[in-house]
C-alpha cells in the first residue's frame, strides 16, 4: 500500500456503476456520483443502491485488511473461544446514525448489512455535494455507534473494567 494515509486504499462502485465510495488509510470515506446520475434516483432506489454498496465496501474493506495481515506477518488469534465469541457479537452488532438533517437514517448489522432510509423529498430538496454530505454525515454516525458499543463488547468478553458512568454513557448512544 504505497501513497499518503489519506489517499485511497480502496474504491468500490455500487451495483448499477453510478455511485463509488473510497475507503483511506484512516478509516476516512468518500462518496461519489457518476456525473449526471444524481437527478435519476427516486429515495428508494439510491437507498437500496447505497445499502449495497456498504457491503461491497465492507467486503473489500476486510479483504484488504487479510492482506495487509499476511503481509505483515501478524498472527490472529483464533484459538481462543472467547475471542471466537467476542468476533461472532461483533458480527451481530446493531449500530444506527443519522445525517446532519435527520432526512437520511442508516442502520448496520456488524458494519457488513446496511439499511438506508431517505426520507420523500430529499433528493429533490438538496444538491447533490448536500446530499453526499448527508450519506457520508450518517455513515460517519454509524462508524461511531459501532465502534462505541463494540467498546461495551471488549469490556464484556475481556474484562476492560470500564468505570460504570463510561458503560452508561455508551450504552445511552
Amino acid at each position: 500500500m504505497v501513497g499518503s494515509v489519506d489517499s485511497p486504499v480502496i474504491t468500490v462502485a455500487s451495483p448499477d456503476s453510478n455511485l463509488a465510495v473510497e475507503l483511506t488509510r484512516r478509516g476516512g470515506f468518500a462518496l461519489r456520483f457518476r456525473p449526471g446520475s444524481y437527478p435519476q434516483y427516486d429515495e428508494a432506489t439510491l437507498a437500496h443502491q447505497l445499502a449495497q454498496l456498504g457491503r461491497l465496501a465492507r467486503v473489500a474493506y476486510l479483504r484488504e485488511y487479510q492482506r495487509e495481515v499476511e503481509r505483515t506477518g501478524r498472527v490472529i488469534n483464533d484459538w481462543d473461544p472467547n475471542r471466537r465469541r467476542y468476533r461472532q457479537a461483533l458480527r451481530e452488532l446493531a449500530a444506527a446514525g443519522a445525517s446532519p438533517s435527520g432526512n437520511v437514517q442508516v442502520t448496520s448489522t456488524g458494519l457488513m448489512e446496511w439499511w438506508f432510509e431517505i426520507q420523500p423529498g430529499t433528493l429533490a430538496s438538496f444538491t447533490e455535494p448536500q446530499f453526499v454530505v448527508e450519506v457520508e454525515g450518517a455513515v460517519a454516525n454509524v462508524i461511531a455507534d459501532h465502534e462505541a458499543r463494540a467498546v461495551l463488547l471488549k469490556d464484556e468478553f475481556f474484562g476492560l473494567d470500564l468505570p460504570p458512568s463510561v458503560r452508561e454513557a455508551i450504552a445511552r448512544r
